[in-house]
C-alpha cells in the first residue's frame, strides 16, 4: 500500500529511427564546435595575458572572446536538451512514477517551446537586421558581430527542433 516508487535510472535518449538518426550527430557536432570555441578562447586569452606581460598583447582577443562566448552558450543547447542534462529537480523527478515522469517530460517540452520559439523568432530578426547593416564591434580590431548573432539564432533553432523531436518522441511513447 505505501510502496515507494522505484527510482529509475536516467535513460539514454535517442532521437529515434523516424528521424533517420541524423539529429544526434548534428547536435553532438554543435557541442563539439562549442568546445573548440571554448578552447580557442582559453588559448587566445592566455596568450593575451602572457603577451601583456611582455608588451605584446593579442590584438582583438577581448572582442573575439566576447563573440566566441555566443557559440559556447548557444550551440550545446540541443544536445543538452536531447540528453536531458539540463537543470532538473533530478532527485524529485526520479522518485516519481514513470507515468508522472513522462507527463512532466511532455509538459517541459511544451513550456520550452512556448518560451524558446518566440525567442528564436526574435533572434532571427535581430540576426537579419545586423547582417543587413553589417554590425561590428569597434575595438583594437573592428570585429564583425553579425555572424555571431546568426550563431545564436542557429543554436536556438536547433534547440527548438530538439524540443519538437523530444515532444513527438514522448507523445509516441505515451500512446504506445
Amino acid at each position: 500500500m505505501n510502496e515507494k516508487p522505484e527510482i529509475q535510472p536516467k535513460p539514454t535518449v535517442r532521437s529515434g529511427p523516424w528521424l533517420g538518426g541524423t539529429f544526434d550527430p548534428f547536435a553532438r557536432g554543435m557541442t563539439t564546435a562549442a568546445g573548440i570555441s571554448l578552447f580557442a578562447m582559453m588559448v587566445m586569452m592566455t596568450a593575451h595575458i602572457l603577451g601583456r606581460k611582455v608588451g605584446q598583447p593579442v590584438p582583438g582577443a577581448f572582442e573575439a572572446s566576447e563573440q566566441l562566448m555566443v557559440i559556447v552558450f548557444a550551440f550545446p543547447l540541443a544536445e543538452v536538451g536531447l540528453r536531458k542534462n539540463h537543470i532538473l529537480f533530478e532527485l524529485v523527478v526520479r522518485a516519481l512514477s514513470r507515468k508522472v515522469q513522462a507527463i512532466l517530460g511532455i509538459v517541459t517540452h511544451i513550456v520550452g517551446l512556448l518560451l524558446f520559439a518566440p525567442l528564436t523568432w526574435k533572434a532571427w530578426q535581430v540576426a537579419w537586421k545586423n547582417f543587413v547593416i553589417g554590425e561590428y564591434r569597434q575595438g583594437v580590431i573592428d570585429f564583425p558581430v553579425w555572424p555571431f548573432r546568426v550563431a545564436i539564432a542557429i543554436g536556438l533553432s536547433v534547440f527548438v527542433a530538439q524540443l519538437i523531436v523530444s515532444l513527438v518522441r514522448d507523445l509516441r511513447q505515451q500512446s504506445a
